[in-house]
């Protein structure tokens, strides 16, 4: 197994994982937050910003930049995230110290210039327009902005149409200077390095950069449940559908947050777990059935359960979701032992990546943990008896507080909807509605 080391430099975290099995250093440099921190109005800012780092700097043009890297057979992307904002790269071993230095040209030095800003927004749009052309993409969107609304969770880090038309390359000079600050940044290593090699190269990245920089402020409420509605969004000639049913659950440093995923696990994380069964199974309505939980987050973490039914059968579907979902939040569940023992055999594999395991070894320090409590998770799980496991589904799903999110053809299941489910708003947007002159 894995050891995950830290150290601080300055006002910086810096973890590293040594792995002397390949000639190779895969690294990742991070802020502390991710889109979440973006100004009201400019959503994406981050994005854009982390982009831009690697579109040239003040010595190299962006096709230069990009020769280096490519000379070298080294990698690096931007990856920007609600919670996280990466720079992810990976290098051999010999090239580290000359990656290393363009990485801490593109931080300190970007060259920020106005063609390539340009070129960057057109490129976003597109991107953008081909979100609203994949259905699953799609539904994700609307399932953030059905459960968090105005909130900065409710804003896809992608970037929102509206608000790209309000941002500016100087915004994306500001933000550099306010964001990138020693006690925002962690870095990660995995590889055959040693914290003695690390740190001179960590000195060189983090020295420049003042001490303190933007820190997130307090974060408004978000709901802690829901009155029922249903949201379709009108897409033309659909024959397959996209059925999500969303509930409010805490953050993942909450103490039930161990608990509570082991038992949505056991309602839909398995091909025998109860929800699957259901739709896959017993009716064939949907060979997709999954239940969503992701347990490292440090926001409020949805409860999601997803299918893709075809439109004849997409009412009954989410009616059978609804249905489903109720006993759950009043404490009915079965097969727990069956997901503990499914979980304690793939374990081994979610761990067997040291790359993988440094991205989760920052999620624990932002969750407040050590690095090392990521290996402490089967001791847990075979801790917990089923009366803990429903005893948290109970405490954090609530009856009815949900709502429902679906991908269809209005003409074809509108009515049907409305008579289905009688008690529940039901409101109709049109997938592109936001998108003006697009």
């Amino acid at each position: 197994m894995y050891h995950c080391e830290k150290f601080k430099y300055k006002a910086s975290t810096v973890f590293f994982i040594e792995d002397a099995k390949w000639p190779m250093v895969n690294f990742v440099i991070t802020l502390r937050t991710g889109s979440l921190a973006d100004p009201f109005g400019k959503a994406g800012l981050t994005r854009i910003l982390f982009n831009m780092l690697l579109r040239g700097t003040k010595n190299l043009s962006r096709t230069h930049f990009n020769d280096r890297l490519e000379n070298l057979g080294s990698q690096l992307d931007p990856i920007v995230g609600t919670e996280l904002a990466i720079l992810r790269g990976a290098c051999l071993k010999r090239h580290l110290k000359e990656t290393l230095s363009l990485v801490q040209e593109a931080l300190h030095e970007p060259r920020f210039e106005e063609k390539e800003f340009e070129h960057l927004l057109i490129d976003i749009r597109e991107e953008l327009k081909q979100e609203r052309d994949d259905d699953d993409a799609l539904v994700e969107l609307y399932l953030r902005r059905a459960l968090f609304g105005e909130h900065p969770l409710g804003r896809s880090p992608l970037g929102e149409w509206k608000d790209l038309q309000q941002i500016t390359l100087q915004d994306v000079k500001e933000l550099h200077k306010q964001r990138f600050s020693q006690d925002q940044f962690l870095l990660g290593f995995s590889g055959d390095v040693s914290q003695e090699e690390l740190t001179p190269l960590v000195q060189k990245i983090i020295d420049p950069l003042p001490e303190t920089g933007h820190t997130l402020g307090p974060m408004p409420p978000t709901p802690e449940t829901l009155s029922p509605e249903i949201w379709l969004i009108d897409k033309p000639e659909r024959t397959q559908t996209q059925c999500r049913l969303i509930s409010p659950t805490m953050s993942g440093n909450h103490p039930d947050t161990t608990a509570f995923w082991l038992g949505a696990m056991a309602f839909g994380g398995t091909f025998t777990s109860t929800f699957c069964k259901e739709v896959r199974e017993i009716r064939g309505w949907s060979y997709t059935a999954y239940v969503q939980y992701r347990r490292y987050r440090y926001t409020p973490v949805p409860f999601v359960l997803g299918s893709a039914p075809a439109t004849e059968q997409a009412v009954d579907c989410l009616a059978l979701q609804a249905d489903l979902f109720n006993p759950l939040a009043n404490g009915k569940l079965e097969g727990i032992d069956h997901a503990r023992q499914y979980f304690l055999g793939y374990f081994p594999f979610e761990i067997s990546s040291a790359a993988g395991l440094i991205i989760l070894a920052m999620r624990m320090e932002l969750l407040g943990k050590e690095p090392d409590e990521m290996f402490a998770l089967p001791e847990k799980i075979k801790a917990l008896s089923d009366d803990d496991v429903r005893h948290a589904m109970q405490t954090h799903l609530h009856e009815n507080a949900f709502r429902s999110v679906v991908v269809a053809t209005a003409k074809d299941i509108k009515k049907p909807l409305a008579e289905r489910f009688p008690d529940a708003k039901i409101r109709i947007f049109d997938y592109r509605e936001d998108m003006a002159n697009a």
